[in-house]
């Protein structure tokens, strides 16, 4: 896969997540502000977008779909981490221990 088709996938699943932000989503305690998190999509850079996502989860209510879409995100960026931490918030977890 390109890296411009892999771009286009991270930035898919990234906005399929800011769908579930509140329409006005509140800025969270240590950042995470949606016009930051535009910035960044817009620059292409999208570790920085994810981090703004993560924030504004903070501060908001938000559905376990929108941390599915973070998951996605996360796995394609190869964040395996992150990826473990959205999915354990999906309810649909089994920690590799337990696989």
């Amino acid at each position: 896969m390109s890296l411009a088709t892999s771009w286009k996938r991270i930035s898919t699943h990234l906005e399929e997540a800011r769908r579930h932000l509140p329409a006005q989503p509140l800025s969270g305690e240590e950042g995470g502000r949606i016009e930051s998190y535009t910035e960044f999509l817009d620059h292409n850079e999208l570790e920085l977008a994810l981090d703004e996502l993560e924030m504004l989860a903070s501060a908001n209510t938000v559905t376990e779909s929108f941390w599915t879409s973070m998951h996605a995100a996360a796995c394609e960026m190869g964040l395996s981490l992150r990826a473990e931490r959205y999915k354990a918030k999906t309810g649909t977890y089994s920690s590799p221990e337990h696989s």
